[in-house]
């Protein structure tokens, strides 16, 4: 046997190795309804949602949030086949430049879900008004003149904002500066990411799981 043989061999093994390691760290965490979440599936979504939202989450509330975000996603895509080409121009840059950090698999359903949540969401407060955010968020917030938040033009309470701007914070609570207006920027603190992030939670537990599987049923045609 030659020694460029023998390196061949060597290598081939290193990669099998390599791949029953990552199998074996690879556990089965949930299945149920044909779902299968695994411990590399955790992982992903929980560092998914914390460079997204911020925030940490713990591991019961990850398999939660993760087997809902796939059972929804799963019921449009089965209900809604042009769902897939309509959500692809969406995501499609985000998904190329991030699949090697969170998976393509994990990613691609996360964005899908956020997409049909700020829909329902914004819908949700065009229906209902703004009166429940305003007893849920008695918050005041800084309004900067500029995208890097470094000038602070006003700060009010968040009752006193307009309707749109109210829908931008809420629906946009993920990015770094959200723009409300003209050379009007929000920047989140952590604490207030928290509060608008459980607001938003709020929402879709008062609305009920099956109302937004309902809507996402009847969206993006």
């Amino acid at each position: 046997m030659n020694i460029i043989r023998k390196i061949k061999i060597i290598f081939i093994l290193l990669f099998i190795f390599l791949n029953f390691e990552n199998l074996l760290a690879n556990k089965i965490l949930f299945q149920k309804n044909e779902i299968i979440i695994t411990s590399l599936d955790l992982e992903n979504y929980q560092n998914l949602h914390q460079d997204y939202y911020g925030l940490k989450i713990g591991n019961s509330k990850s398999i939660k949030n993760l087997y809902m975000i796939i059972k929804i996603i799963n019921k449009q895509i089965k209900n809604n086949p042009n769902f897939i080409e309509a959500t692809n121009d969406i995501i499609q840059k985000d998904v190329q430049k991030f699949k090697e950090i969170y998976s393509e698999y994990i990613i691609s359903y996360f964005l899908r879900y956020e997409i049909l949540k700020k829909d329902f969401i914004s819908l949700h407060i065009d229906k209902n008004g703004v009166k429940k955010l305003d007893d849920l968020f008695k918050s005041k917030i800084n309004i900067f003149s500029d995208t890097n938040c470094q000038v602070i033009s006003k700060t009010i309470d968040f009752k006193e904002l307009k309707t749109d701007q109210k829908k931008k914070i809420i629906t946009n609570m993920n990015n770094s500066s959200i723009f409300i207006d003209e050379n009007s920027f929000v920047c989140l603190s952590k604490q207030k990411k928290e509060k608008v992030y459980n607001l938003t939670n709020v929402i879709l537990l008062k609305e009920g799981n099956e109302k937004f599987i309902e809507y996402v049923h009847k969206s993006i045609k």
